[in-house]
């Protein structure tokens, strides 16, 4: 009897230490997949999530500013200078947007970053985000940001990260605040992301490494 309860106790204990090590195991999956669902990049260069891109400037609006884009793999190098609109003589806006397309489910994410690798000249930005049924070609929700103050002839060449709450975006339309629902009611209907900057005459130059969605 003594021997066939040492053996059950050496069994029960074999099983014991089998079930931990699953335990262990399921839990470095489910950190692993977390971990994956933690970044989901949106907009970049390097193959991970490409979409089609495109400038719109103040011409549209009457007004001189422009701005150029081109791929130097694996960044997005977007550059341009806003100028005075004549008629209003206040200075215009440049854009780079994505065009409307289908955009991964990010609810699960709480931020939106944007991944630089160098930048110069002005310092006034806005990330933008396009929702499929609540905005459009004028309207968009937009959160400000700034970055350090260069002459357009001297670039910061060093990766930052811009990192903006969803909660910090607002409707806007033509740029002015507009009732509307939040964008983190809806971040599983992202149609358009991009970047803007206006307000500030000027030249600027930004090297992106992409737009990403982040848990924290």
């Amino acid at each position: 009897w003594e021997a066939r309860s040492t053996a059950d106790g050496e069994a029960s204990k074999k099983r014991m230490a089998r079930l931990s090590l699953s335990s262990v195991l399921c839990a470095l999956v489910m950190a692993t997949r977390l971990g994956a669902a933690a970044e989901i990049p949106l907009l970049t260069w390097d193959g991970a999530a490409t979409h089609p891109v495109r400038t719109v400037d103040d011409p549209v609006m009457g007004g001189g500013s422009e701005s150029f884009f081109r791929v130097d793999a694996p960044v997005g190098v977007w550059e341009g200078e806003v100028k005075i609109v004549s008629f209003l003589q206040a200075p215009g806006f440049c854009t780079l947007r994505s065009e409307s397309g289908l955009f991964p489910d990010v609810r699960r994410t709480q931020a939106l970053e944007l991944r630089l690798r160098g930048s110069s000249g002005l310092q006034n930005y806005s990330l933008q985000i396009g929702v499929e049924g609540i905005t459009s070609s004028q309207e968009v929700y937009a959160a400000n940001f700034q970055l350090a103050q260069t002459s357009p002839s001297h670039q910061i060449k060093e990766e930052r990260v811009v990192n903006v709450p969803w909660s910090a975006f607002t409707l806007t339309f033509r740029g002015k605040p507009h009732a509307g629902p939040r964008l983190s009611d809806h971040l599983d209907k992202i149609n358009r992301v991009g970047v803007g900057t206006s307000g500030v005459a000027g030249k600027f130059k930004l090297e992106i490494n992409g737009f990403v969605a982040v848990s924290e």
